[in-house]
This record gives structure tokens, sequence and C-alpha cells, in this order.
């Protein structure tokens, strides 16, 4: 009886619409409870918001075509070549690739310009494009409904207890991609480059730049790399696991492998790195924002994210803070403008500042968070030039707001002028594809490469794929930063 009691329950709650179907690609039964068309209806209605959140697509029409080129390649060889499937280059220095239900792909200019070849650059999209075939979403979909389920079943049989345990793992496991589908998903993604007619191997090649790029980052920033947010967050994985999948993959040797190292260069040649000022940028703790002449700066356990239209700092006890500007009515004063926009949080007083010499106003609220819990919330407008209004939001929860007062004045406090001598300093970087006729001239290369005002070499032998020490050889094409 304890055997079948979950699927005879399931089908009395509601879940017996589930199909368990067996996967093309992967020969899997598994079970799901979103259709092909609405993994497709959702990707249609996220696709705008994950851009939006990224700061739009990166200009670059000849290298956004170039990947959807190569991702078209590697579709067509896949069992899904009757999904449509989208190509999105995002304009964000984080080094990132994901994908979403319905055939959103997407790669970062950060990710790109790690890149050292076509086939790397064809593993990433190749990993992608299996997670879709895969359907790992509408698996982890319907993991979740289970898990949900079962934790109440759970409540049922055991008591509250058991209920909040099984409820807090189903959370957990539904927070990302697991390593089996991660695993899944590199196999895909190789079979896709061997049928495609490119090197395997570039998967695992570039895996290992991902590995030191995030370690290299997270020493800068003087955390531990399992702190840091970025790629190998949300796929977890390790070179050994990677070639395991290579070679579980089971695809023939490709002869005369494609790698075309030049073709990808050609494309990076000129290409942006890191931050674009006109978005702001973010140095060290200060985030700097050249349009309106301003910087503030983040307490020093606090991390930086800079999306299309807003800035968010999160930090450690569940305390972050948001910067947008918005545009105040004709004549309105920052008292009028925060006790408009303070309807949304049930502020009615409101308490004059100032800050950089500019007129200002706060005010504090308890609100209820999406997930019911009781936040505290302070919110400040402060006039900028023109018809413009600096807002800040500053979060925290409902039983720390003194420390989200504490943390709205430090930062409120650091709000600054940007002077003309400084906004000179924040020029866009670019990546210069060069080389070197001799060895002693390639050995110095790497003093050529300038970023953030400093000479890295570490950061020139990652972009390229070179060990610790290690310099290129004469005649071969490199990426340096300028």
């Amino acid at each position: 009886m304890p055997r079948f009691l979950p699927l005879i329950l399931l089908a009395g709650l509601g879940l017996s619409t589930a199909a368990c179907s067996t996967n093309p690609a992967t020969g899997d039964s598994s079970l799901a409870f979103m259709t092909p068309a609405e993994e497709q209806k959702i990707g249609n209605s996220e696709h705008p918001k994950t851009v939006a959140e990224y700061g739009g697509t990166y200009d670059h029409k000849e290298l956004a075509a170039y990947i959807t080129t190569v991702g078209n390649k590697l579709v067509a060889v896949s069992e899904r070549k009757d999904q449509k499937f989208t190509f999105t280059l995002l304009d964000s220095d984080i080094v990132n690739a994901f994908a979403l239900p319905g055939g959103y792909v997407y790669v970062t200019r950060g990710l790109v310009a790690l890149t050292s070849s076509e086939a790397e650059l064809a593993g990433v999209i190749g990993h992608e494009i299996g997670h879709v075939v895969a359907r790992h979403t509408a698996q982890r979909d319907a993991q979740s409904k289970v898990a949900g389920t079962l934790a109440g079943v759970a409540g049922l049989l055991f008591g509250n207890g058991a209920s909040q345990v099984a409820g807090y793992g189903a959370g957990a496991y539904v927070q990302r991609f697991s390593r089996d589908q991660e695993f899944e998903s590199d196999m895909l993604g190789v079979r896709y480059l061997a049928r495609a007619g490119y090197d395997p191997s570039a998967m695992a090649a570039f895996l290992s730049k991902l590995l030191a790029i995030s370690a290299f980052e997270a020493q800068k920033a003087g955390q531990s790399v399992d702190d840091r947010f970025d790629i190998m967050a949300s796929h977890p994985r390790t070179v050994e696991r990677v070639a395991d999948a290579v070679s579980q993959a089971k695809e023939k040797p490709v002869k005369d492998p494609v790698v075309n190292r030049d073709a990808l260069l050609n494309h990076l040649d000129g290409m942006m790195y890191g931050a674009d000022p006109e978005k702001g940028i973010v140095r060290g703790q200060e985030f700097l924002y050249p349009p309106l002449k301003l910087k503030f700066a983040a307490p020093a356990s606090y991390r930086f994210q800079n999306g299309q239209s807003e800035v968010t700092a999160t930090g450690p006890n569940s305390l972050s803070f948001i910067f947008d500007v918005r545009k105040a009515k004709a004549g309105q004063t920052a008292d009028e403008f925060l006790r408009v926009w303070g309807t949304d949080f049930g502020i009615t007083r409101t308490q004059a500042i100032t800050a950089m010499g500019k007129p200002g106003a706060t005010g504090m609220a308890t609100v209820k968070t999406e997930n019911g819990a009781q936040a505290a919330v302070r919110i400040i407008a402060i006039r900028g030039d023109g018809d413009l209004v600096y807002r800040f939001q500053v979060i925290g929860p409902a039983s720390s707001a003194s420390a989200v007062d504490t943390l709205a004045g430090q930062v409120v406090n650091s709000l600054t002028t940007l002077n003309d001598a400084e906004i000179q300093t924040i020029q866009p970087a670019r990546i210069a594809i060069v080389s070197a006729a001799t060895q002693a001239e390639a050995n110095g290369l790497a003093a050529k490469m300038r970023y953030q005002g400093t000479t890295d070499k570490r950061l020139f032998e990652i972009l390229n794929g070179l060990s610790p020490g290690e310099a290129p050889k004469p005649g071969v094409r490199v990426k340096i930063i300028q």
C-alpha cells in the first residue's frame, strides 16, 4: 500500500493530467505537467523581461548574426529540428549563458569575450540547446509540483514537522538545474558538436576558462569562489564531469574537426569589454554614472548588479538597496513626488533630507513580500537636475528596521558628484586582436593590455586560454584589452 500511495494521491489531488513521455534526445521517460505549447508560451512571455534585466541586446549585428548561425548549425543536427530557436547576445559583462523553454538561448558579451574559437562558442550554445531539447524546465516544474504535493501529504500523514522539511527540500531542489541535468546537457552538447563537425574537446577547454575567471574575479573581490554569482553557480560542473560527458556521449571521432579560431576572433575585434559607462559602471564598491555625473558607494560586503533600468546591491542578513532614476511632474517637489510614490508602500509620513546639496524626502514602511514575509522598506527621493528624481529603496527584514536605516544613511551620505576629470577616465574598454612576430615580442603582449587603468597578466592569460606564466607563441593571434 505505501508503495502506491503517492500515485493515488497525485491523481486525487488533481495532478493526474501529467504526461510521462520518452524524450527522443535522451531516451528517458520523464514526468511533465507542462506541454510544449506551454513551454513556448513561457519563453515568449519571459524573453523581453530577460533581455531588459540583462541590459538589452548588444548592438553588434555581425556578431549577433554569427552567434545565430552557429546555433542553427547545432539545432539542425539535434532531435528538435521542429523547435524554433532564438539566439540572443545580451549587453552584459556578466559571464553567463542560459536557456528558457521555447527555444530561447542567451549568451552575454562577457561570456563571448572569453571564447577563443567558434568551437568553444558552439560548446556553450550546444549545452544550452541541450537543456531545451531535454525539456529540463518542464522536468523541474513537475518535480516542484510533485515535491510540493508530497510535502502536503507528509503533513497529513506525519504532522507539520515533516511537511516543513519536505517543503524546504522541494524549494531547494528546483532553484537550479541538477547536476544530472547539467551532465545530460553536456552529453547532448557534445553530440551536437560532433554531428556539426566541431571539436568536442572545446567544451572542456572553455569550462577551464570559466573556472579560472571565476577564481580570478573572486580573488580580486576578496571572496571565495562559491560566494560569487556567475555561470558556475547556475551550471554546477567540473572539468572531470565534462570530460566524462564527452566520453559517454559515444560520438564517432570527428575527422578534421572545425575549430574556426580566426573566424571567432575576427568578430571579437573591437567588441566592448566590461561595463558600458553609458549604463553606469561598478568599480569596487562604487557605482559611477557618468550621464548624470554622480556616484555612490555600497558597504564592503555588498555586491552590485547593474540592470537595464536600475542598480541593485545585495548584502548580508537579507539587506539590499535599489537605485533608479525617474521624472517628476513640472514643479513637483521631492516631498510631493515621494508622497505619490509612497502610496504603493502605504507611507503617510515623510521627512525632508538633503543629499549632494539637493533637496530630498524619505519615508519608512513595513510591507508584505511575495512570499508573505514582512519587510522594512525605506524609500528616498532626491530632486536632481531638470525634472529628474534619484530614487533609492532600501529593504530588509521587518525585524531589522534599524539596520535598514543605517544602510540608507551610508548610501545616501556617499552620494556625490563626478567631476570632469573622473568622467574622462571612464571610457569603454575594448578587445583588440594582436599577434607578435617573435617570441620576445609575444612575451611582451600582456604588458600592452590595459583594463581599469592597470596591467593584469593573469587576465590576459585567462582570456587566451593560457596557463599561469605561459606566453603565446609567435604568430598566434590573441586578445588584449585596451
